[in-house]
């Protein structure tokens, strides 16, 4: 049986795990997890009480969680799987800064979900001024906030908000 997963809501990126806690797992090459109507994915057994999955794709919307020790018979979570939209860019202010850095930055634009539930899910939002990244913080669903860098040269760079997946938290 299957008691609960964790967590709940992921961002539109893959290759996030999730875990998954119950009852009766079994250490098997047929343990799989199925995220809506994408084929099943290998599972990672923890213990007998909890695995590791991860999605393989998303689609913004709830997806059922579905789990076999066999790779036929399924059970579903009781709850579903949240996926977010992509995040997206609208605008930046300022648009200008010194090579020196250490200008605020606030990037708008949708899908950036906030610090706790990114934090709750193993992930990181950064800044990237052309290819040196920086922590951000979202202030909310449609804006972030960071320091620019250090530029070794004078001109333009490119700016993108970037999520990454750097811990597991799962219990």
């Amino acid at each position: 049986t299957i008691d609960s997963i964790s967590p709940t809501s992921l961002p539109g990126v893959a290759g996030i795990p999730i875990s998954v806690a119950g009852t009766g797992f079994v250490r098997s090459t047929d343990l799989r997890c199925r995220f809506g109507v994408f084929s099943p994915v290998p599972a990672t057994f923890v213990s007998s009480t909890q695995i590791l999955c991860t999605p393989q794709g998303n689609v913004p919307g709830h997806v059922s969680v579905s789990v076999t020790n066999n790779a036929a018979d399924f059970v579903d979570a009781p709850v579903k799987l949240h996926f977010d939209a992509a995040p997206s860019l609208s605008g930046m202010s300022p648009v200008r800064g010194p090579a020196s850095g250490q200008t605020k930055v606030t990037i708008s634009g949708h899908g950036f979900g906030t610090n706790d539930s990114k934090s709750d899910a193993g992930l990181r939002l950064f800044c990237r001024f052309g290819n040196l990244d920086v922590v951000a913080t979202a202030l909310n669903n449609t804006a972030v906030e960071c320091y620019s860098p250090q530029q070794l040269a004078k001109g333009s760079v490119a700016v993108s908000v970037v999520l990454r997946f750097t811990h597991s938290k799962h219990k």
